[in-house]
């Protein structure tokens, strides 16, 4: 599977596929990132955006579509069980 995740649509496709599996999501790693290697003062608006996009957003919404298809693949169910890596 391959995707954008700095974009709705990316996440959107991903979310999607999940759905189409019809099979239940047991353990979703969200280790999608970027690191712009420059000095602080020389990081760009874009470089910024993306950046946030990727590392934060992304793994906001991926995690809440696909605990949205859960609760819809196994209605008698809560959102699965969310903890941080370590």
């Amino acid at each position: 599977m391959s995707a954008d995740l700095a974009t709705s649509p990316g996440l959107a496709a991903v979310v999607e596929q999940v759905k189409e599996s019809g099979r239940p999501l047991d353990v979703l790693v969200n280790n999608a990132g970027v690191a712009y290697l420059v000095p602080f003062e020389s990081v760009s608006e874009a470089q910024f955006q993306h950046s946030f996009a990727l590392n934060v957003t992304a793994a906001f919404f991926l995690t809440q579509g696909c605990c949205r298809i859960s609760v819809q693949v196994h209605p008698s169910s809560t959102s699965p069980p969310i903890s941080p890596t370590r």
